[in-house]
């Protein structure tokens, strides 16, 4: 705990003279100087702008012979200047992840050549670019935050059955978003049946970028994309960079909203994760914001 005094314009601490700052009492000096106009404090301030500076005034003291006044700088005891800029500019948040697996070169040519060059020949054949992902949820990963005094943990009652189910998810820029819920594990099966259900949401082609799961690469999946080059090409992101891939915030948004629940059985958790992305479905210009992260400004204007 310090004490922060404030800084002048030019960062540098100063004072009033000592003869000022601290007279005698009934010495003349003491009446000028509290009567001086406070300094000036700017009306808007930068949050890079660590200075501040802070008014003088008046602070009443008994001596030996009555009653005096001197001047002293208003004071923060509360926090130092290293803390107060802490909360000032920075915020306390949970870090995001990065493998250290991922290949820098790789995701580099992925956003600067790869995609760019996807993006336009998609546009020269009329077809539609999709970001997709699988998400699972369970009932003992869903852990929310609450307020509580302090020493003193909330308590939950939740579930103490083990369950979860798996969800697919397809979105792009120009607005449409679409899922299945899945009620058998995820495999090449599954995703060749997927495949199929969104090619009759879309009459134009589909150029579909996943991640590499291995029921994406599976060979059943090759040998049906590859019967169907008219209508759909599967593009696989680089290697761990589930970053670069904007359908990854929808399932970030997914989970909390389940947070939220008390989720007793798989029906309603399953209940749940489609009301979820029926409203999804009624604000496109929400998970457009997934296109502008960051990392995902890149795929900005695919589609």
């Amino acid at each position: 705990m310090g004490i922060d005094r404030g800084l002048d314009s030019d960062g540098s601490h100063e004072a009033p003279p000592r003869s000022q700052a601290w007279p005698l009492p009934g010495h003349a000096a003491a009446t000028r100087n509290t009567q001086s106009a406070p300094i000036p404090i700017p009306a808007e301030r930068s949050p890079a702008d660590a200075r501040r500076t802070f008014p003088w005034r008046q602070v009443e003291h008994d001596t030996a012979g009555g009653r005096g006044e001197y001047v002293l700088p208003r004071a923060h005891i509360n926090q130092t200047r290293c803390s107060t800029n802490k909360f000032r500019i920075n915020s306390f948040q949970r870090p995001d992840k990065r493998a250290i697996e991922a290949d820098p070169e790789a995701m580099c040519e992925w956003v600067e050549d790869t995609c760019p060059a996807l993006r336009e020949r998609a546009r020269s054949e009329g077809a539609v670019v999709l970001f997709g992902d699988q998400v699972g949820v369970r009932s003992d990963q869903l852990s929310g935050r609450t307020w509580g005094r302090k020493g003193q943990t909330p308590v939950l009652a939740r579930t103490g059955n083990r369950f979860g189910l798996s969800a697919m998810s397809t979105i792009s820029t120009r607005g449409d978003l679409h899922f299945k819920v899945l009620k058998d594990k995820f495999n090449a099966e599954v995703f060749i049946a997927l495949l199929d259900r969104l090619l009759g949401q879309f009459e134009e082609k589909i150029h579909l970028i996943v991640d590499g799961h291995s029921a994406h690469r599976a060979k059943k999946v090759r040998e049906w994309v590859a019967e169907r080059p008219d209508r759909i090409e599967l593009h696989f992101l680089p290697a761990h960079a589930p970053h670069l891939n904007p359908d990854e915030l929808v399932n970030a948004d997914l989970k909390p909203t389940l947070a939220d629940q008390v989720i007793t059985d798989r029906a309603q958790m399953e209940r749940l994760v489609r009301v979820f992305f029926h409203r999804a479905q009624k604000l496109p210009a929400r998970f457009l914001g997934y296109f502008q992260a960051p990392h995902t400004k890149y795929t900005h204007a695919a589609g």
